[in-house]
């Protein structure tokens, strides 16, 4: 027995990567935190760490990383 057409789920209603959500807070959410200075070494290591966190599931450890960022970006690039 074959699949009707209507019992093929729509592909155009899953979200992408794209345009999914994006929890609150996330490293992928631009508004809430303020991204690596360019060209920082350092910043790019804090704000990798804190992907990686994410990714992992460890957001207490993504929020330590994303407190650090803020801490080294307060005392070497200030605004």
């Amino acid at each position: 027995m074959s699949a009707c057409p209507d019992d093929v789920p729509d592909t155009q209603d899953v979200p992408t990567p794209d345009d999914a959500p994006v929890p609150e807070g996330t490293i992928s959410d631009p508004g809430s935190v303020s991204g690596p200075a360019a060209g920082c070494p350092v910043c790019l290591d804090y704000d990798w760490a804190e992907g990686d966190a994410e990714r992992m599931g460890d957001l207490s450890g993504a929020t330590d990383w994303r407190v650090l960022r803020r801490r080294h970006q307060a005392a070497d690039h200030p605004a």
